[in-house]
């Protein structure tokens, strides 16, 4: 179903479908500066609460525009399974967040892993784009996937820190704008 808020950020290029994000665009003057997907799941053996997922999308543009996506699914009924959508002009949290790229030297991370509680995995795959054209693709691991790649060290805890800081702080900037649609 085509929503008109949804027809409202057609200007940035959004698409959402079920799956998550595909695709946006910043305006002119605004280049994509990171865009990161991340995939979670959390099983617990409580009887009330099998699986919950979610599917979140965040993009950052180098003149400030920020936005994110979360789309989330549970096995429970008393979860509302549903698709939010934030967006917000953020120099300041950009800014943080590019200081963050910069002392990470991200453009030479590579695919890293992270321990956590059990029953639990996330799978991050963040894409950074640099001057000239350049950018690099890499994916950090955590929970229950941890054996996919070598341990993570300091500099991609610290941009994991600064990316999900970015994405939780986003959709409460002042003149934000947020949209929420059950489904």
């Amino acid at each position: 179903m085509f929503h008109p808020k949804i027809a409202a950020l057609g200007s940035l290029g959004l698409f959402l479908g079920v799956a998550g994000v595909a695709a946006v665009t910043c305006p002119p003057g605004g280049g994509l500066l990171l865009e990161v997907r991340r995939e979670a799941q959390v099983t617990t053996l409580h009887p009330g609460i099998k699986t919950v997922e979610t599917i979140e999308g965040t993009f950052a543009c180098k003149n400030g525009l920020g936005i994110t996506t979360r789309t989330d699914s549970a096995s429970v009924l008393f979860i509302t399974p549903g698709v939010s959508i934030a967006r917000a002009m953020a120099p300041g949290l950009t800014s943080a967040l590019g200081a963050a790229l910069n002392q990470a030297h991200v453009g030479t991370l590579s695919s890293c892993s992270l321990p956590a509680p059990e029953l639990s995995g996330e799978f991050i795959t963040l894409v950074w784009h640099g001057k000239g054209g350049r950018s690099n693709r890499f994916t950090i691991a955590v929970g229950t996937l941890q054996d996919l790649y070598p341990p993570c060290g300091a500099a991609e805890q610290a941009l994991l820190a600064a990316v999900r800081a970015y994405s939780t702080a986003l959709p409460a900037t002042p003149g934000a704008e947020v949209y929420t649609f059950p489904y």
